[in-house]
Parts: structure tokens; sequence; C-alpha cells
């Protein structure tokens, strides 16, 4: 495999590792818990947007989009260097958004590509840096452009000077393997997370808190309704369900399931309004404002969101079941 055709496997599997860290990210439970630090989400967003807008610069670079004059290849060089740069910087602030423990600093084949763009992009007039080397001053050679490769010439405030030829596609390589590296780190940590918490409420079946006795509950309230003389029994069948639905919320707080979930806090809550209804219904309250045929057609409403709510209960136990 030429490494052309190394770096073009690498730009796939770079945004392939983007879309399955953006699927975490948006998965309901997980977007709810990072949506609460606000800054912290918005700096996520930003960081996954500016690898896939960083990502395209770079393929631009490879495939030669910047024509074949000096003048183009100068601003093609320098914007391949600072888009690479802005690249480690986004995959950085992208783990210390996800509160992931990596970072560019544990590969230092990234840390000499930044050095090679400060050279070169950064501070190619006057690199000072007291604390740690001597001022210095570099300068690309422009007989050596190329479209693949460079020739920097760097000179010491010490009096040293040194010579350094650049692969420009061999530098790019390097960067997508250990960008690609971060975010395969990244990937794996949220799977983790993620098959961690289903493991651990996996056996708990959200269906058995809707269990199949509430069915003779809802005939029971429909009886209440259609007869005065039935309506105690149905007060008490409706508690039930109200009860039942109770427990239901808590133990999808226990998962952090709600408020997170908006499909299903959206449906729960039209149940809980019907409920609340008929309960000034059965108590004949004040508050009652519901004719028989009124109740009983908030009654059959109750009955059909049940039954669909039942549905997307079945559907997430699969999912915890599977840890998927």
């Amino acid at each position: 495999m030429s490494l052309i055709e190394e770096i073009a496997e690498a730009v796939n599997v770079v945004e392939n590792q983007t879309k399955e860290i953006r699927e975490y990210i948006n998965d309901p439970r997980k977007h709810y818990k990072l949506r609460q630090n606000k800054p912290l989400f918005s700096q996520i967003c930003s960081s996954l947007d500016v690898i896939g807008d960083t990502e395209q610069a770079i393929t631009a670079f490879e495939a030669g989009e910047f024509g074949d004059s000096t003048a183009g290849r100068y601003l093609a060089i320098y914007g391949l260097l600072q888009a690479i740069y802005v690249q480690q910087d986004a995959v950085d602030n992208l783990c210390e958004g996800l509160g992931i423990p990596e970072n560019i600093k544990k590969y230092p084949t990234l840390l000499q590509i930044r050095e090679i763009r400060n050279d070169v992009v950064g501070h190619p007039t006057k690199r000072n840096r007291p604390k740690s080397n001597p001022t210095s001053y570099h300068h690309i050679s422009r007989s050596s452009l190329g479209s693949t490769s460079l020739n920097i010439f760097s000179f010491s405030g010490n009096g040293t000077s040194k010579h350094r030829s650049i692969n420009i596609l061999g530098l790019v390589s390097e960067q997508k393997k250990y960008i690609s590296a971060i975010l395969s780190t990244l990937t794996g940590r949220l799977e983790a997370e993620d098959k961690a918490h289903k493991e651990k409420f996996r056996m708990e079946k959200l269906v058995n808190l809707l269990p199949d006795a509430m069915d003779y509950g809802f005939e029971k309230v429909f009886e209440g309704i259609n007869t005065a003389s039935n309506r105690e029994n149905g007060a008490i069948c409706l508690k039930l369900i109200h009860d039942c639905y109770n427990q239901l919320i808590e133990k999808l707080k226990e998962r952090e399931e709600y408020p997170a979930n908006n499909v299903l806090v959206h449906h729960i809550d039209d149940i809980l309004y019907p409920i609340k209804k008929l309960e000034a219904f059965f108590e004949d309250s004040a508050e009652n404002t519901l004719s028989e045929k009124d109740a009983y057609i908030f009654a059959s409403f109750l009955s059909n969101k049940h039954s669909y709510i039942l549905e997307l209960l079945k559907e997430i136990d699969e999912e915890y079941e599977k840890g998927t």
C-alpha cells in the first residue's frame, strides 16, 4: 500500500471514529448529562466539528488542490501545518470535555509535529523560549519547496544552525496515525462506560414495573366511569396505576433515563395528566371538570398511551440486555 493510499484509509478511519463518538454523546442519557455543563458541552461540539473541518483541509492538501505555483505551495504548506496544529488542539479539548484522561502529550511524534509547525508557521522569525532553548530563527528554503517535501534552515542565538528535510506526506501520515489512536481510546472509553451502565441494570426489566395486572385495573377504571356504584373500585385501581407510574419514574431516574429520554418522558407526561383529571372525577372534587363521557375519553387515551409506553420499555429492556 502506497503512502497516499495509507493516508486515504486513515481519513476514513478518523471520520468514522468522530461519527462513532457523536453517536455515543447523542445517546439521550449521555447527551442530557453532558449538557448540564453548557461550556464543556459547547467545547465538545466545537472540537468534533473542528476535527472534521481540519480533516477536510488536510485532505485538500493531499489532493493537491492548491495548484502548482510556488505561491500556492507556500499557502498550502502554511495552511496544512496550521490545520494539523488546530486538529491536535481540538482532539485535546475533546478529551478534556469528555473527562477522559488522554492527550497529545502522550504521543512524542505529535509533539514533534507541533514543533515543526511552530518553526515554519507559528514563530519562524523569532522563537523565544528562554526557559528551555535559546532564541531561534527559521525559514523554508524556497528552492526546496515541493508538493510533498521542503527544507527548513534554522539558526540559534547560541551560534548553532541546522538543516532539516521534511517529508510532508510522511508528517501527515503520522498525524493521522496518532490522532486515530487517541480517538480510538475515546471511543473505547465511551463504549466501556455505556456497557458498564447497562450491565448494572441489565437484569432489571422496566416492563415489570407495569405488570399485566394493570389491564384488570384499567377495566375497573372503565367500570367506575360507566357505573356510579363502581366508582370506589375505579378510584382504587386508578391509584394503583398511578403508583406504578410513580415507581417507574423513580427507577428511570435511578438509571439516568429520566428526564434524559425525551421521547419516554413526553409519553409519561401524557399519562400523568389524564390520571390527575380522572382522580378528580372519581373524587367528585371541586376540581373535576369531566362528564362521564369526558372521563371515558380520558380513560381510553390513558389505556392506549399505556400500551405504547409498554412497547418503549420493551425496547429499552432489550437494549440493556444486549449491552449496546
